[in-house]
């Protein structure tokens, strides 16, 4: 089970994975995480062999993430076999889950003033 710890990231972003330096290529398949803040904490916490690149099994080995202070958490549909997703304290104007259909909890505060949008799970 891959668990991280809760975070307002930070942290160096690798462009190894291709793309551009600003918001590089970052799963297998050439997808793209656009907050910086999101991406060097999927990175730093799943990439869990170093390349840059979250590749299909690392994403399918999360099952938990709880990330803090991010505008957006586009990419967060690669993680299919995510449980528990906490997003705290974060400018979120749209949450889209309709692809992780294994979501059993979530955890989300908003700092944002400025209506959103929630896209729900469909069983």
């Amino acid at each position: 089970m891959a668990a991280a710890a809760l975070a307002g990231y930070a942290a160096p972003v690798s462009a190894q994975g291709g793309g551009n330096s600003i918001n590089p290529k970052v799963f297998w398949d050439g997808g793209r995480i656009p907050d910086p803040a999101f991406r060097a904490y999927v990175l730093d916490k799943f990439d869990t062999d170093r390349d840059g690149t979250i590749s299909r099994a690392e994403a399918e080995a999360v099952t938990e993430i709880n990330i803090a202070k991010v505008s957006s958490v586009d990419g967060i549909e690669k993680f299919t076999q995510l449980k528990l997703l906490s997003c705290i304290n974060s400018e979120l104007v749209s949450l889209d889950l309709s692809k992780n259909s294994a979501l059993t909890g979530l955890l989300f505060t908003s700092v944002c003033s400025r209506p959103w949008t929630f896209r729900r799970m469909r069983h």
